[in-house]
């Protein structure tokens, strides 16, 4: 993903170096370093002890 505008101000982005990352785009007048946002998700199954139910569902699963 390549931006080229700051999210936060609008102003057209800078490639500069950083010092750890390399060429990262840079915000001149907010004065920061500009990263690409990417929406993040997490997907878990919660077992009991015995792990034979599947919990916080709304129905029982067996589970093999």
């Amino acid at each position: 993903m390549e931006m080229n505008y700051c999210m936060h101000c609008g102003t057209k982005l800078q490639m500069r170096e950083h010092p750890h990352e390399g060429l990262t785009p840079w915000c001149e007048s907010c004065g920061e370093y500009r990263y690409p946002v990417f929406n993040t998700a997490c997907s878990m199954i919660v077992l009991n002890e015995q792990r034979d139910r599947l919990l916080r569902t709304t129905f029982w699963l067996r589970v093999m």
